[in-house]
């Protein structure tokens, strides 16, 4: 059985506590700093390593960088401790990116000289980099002589990585002539 006096305790769990806080994995690094800034770029997708996205202003070096751990950013993204330049660290595929992070990378980036902490947002924007797929190349459809002028003919529908306005767009052609 372990024994220890009230003292023993508290002088373990400074202790602990420091060590935590050095190593800046206990407390949310916003709470240990006075100011707290945001900071947004924009960045297309597919853009070559070492593009510079951005730069992080409002803090004076050295920076510390905090990347959730296993996030996509720490491993897409570096930045520069000395000048706070964000570049991408390899090419930056969006359709690859964590459907869960909403194609976008969050971090903060803190400087213990400031007393500032800057929360950044990456958004990658989507460019038109995949082409459209179709289950069959090729397609044979029998129309009746009888058949209406007007008549509907359905085909499997295209597929698309792509989002927004670079993806599959349907038209109605219902009203051409």
């Amino acid at each position: 059985m372990l024994r220890c006096s009230k003292y023993d305790v508290i002088i373990t769990l400074r202790w602990c506590i420091v060590a935590a806080v050095m190593l800046g994995h206990v407390f949310p690094v916003s709470a240990a700093y006075a100011t707290t800034l945001t900071q947004q770029f924009t960045l297309a997708e597919e853009q070559p390593a070492g593009t510079v996205i951005g730069r992080v202003t409002g803090v004076r070096p050295p920076l510390r960088v905090y990347f959730r751990a296993g996030s996509d950013a720490e491993r897409d993204l570096t930045v520069s401790e000395y000048d706070g330049f964000i570049r991408a660290a390899s090419r930056i595929d969006r359709e690859a990116m964590d459907p869960a992070a909403s194609a976008q990378y969050r971090f903060e980036v803190a400087s213990a000289a400031d007393n500032v902490t800057v929360t950044v947002t990456v958004f990658v924007v989507d460019v038109n980099d995949h082409a459209p797929t179709f289950p069959e190349d090729l397609v044979e459809l029998t129309v009746s002589e009888a058949a209406p002028l007007d008549v509907r003919l359905s085909l499997l529908p295209a597929v698309d990585l792509d989002v927004g306005t670079n993806t599959v767009q349907v038209s109605n052609n219902s009203d051409a002539t």
